[in-house]
């Protein structure tokens, strides 16, 4: 089976890379309570990487990018607690990708996310909600940490 970082041509060590750049900038979105879009996540982690940016004009390279945001859930969601994904938006609507959704329904299955869960049966009000409670946890422990780093400063 191939990896992630196969399925889209990219190296191991360049994958990597837009992992952690978009982890980077995730955390510093959500420290300043700020949400961000796809194509504002692509190009901030083409910059920090100097690699290409994905190209979503194409299904692989939206793939590619749900595929590095669930990887930056799955390395963060137990230290925090939330999915800090969920500052990522659509630029011409106010919510989250399907995506989302899914992961977090998987998160909740494996009961990673407690007490804020997912069904899969959710309602379109009932993801808006859930999705809206995980913007405001991932910006409450971002802030928090943000605040901490001062502090030892």
């Amino acid at each position: 089976m191939k990896t992630a970082a196969e399925r889209y041509g990219i190296t191991e060590d360049d994958w990597e890379a837009l992992i952690n750049a978009a982890t980077e900038f995730l955390a510093s979105e959500a420290g300043e309570g700020s949400l961000t879009s796809y194509s504002e996540l692509n190009k901030t982690i083409a910059e920090q990487t100097g690699l290409d940016p994905l190209d979503f004009s194409h299904p692989e390279g939206r793939n590619a990018v749900a595929w590095i945001l669930g990887e930056v859930v799955n390395r963060t969601v137990d230290d925090v607690g939330a999915m800090l994904s969920a500052v990522v938006t659509y630029i011409e609507r106010n919510d989250a990708g399907p995506g989302f959704y899914h992961l977090a329904v998987d998160l909740t299955e494996q009961g990673r996310l407690r007490g804020d869960g997912l069904a899969k049966d959710a309602t379109k009000e009932q993801k808006t909600a859930f999705w809206t409670r995980q913007v405001s946890a991932v910006h409450s422990a971002y802030k928090t940490r943000r605040v901490a780093r001062r502090r030892r400063r």
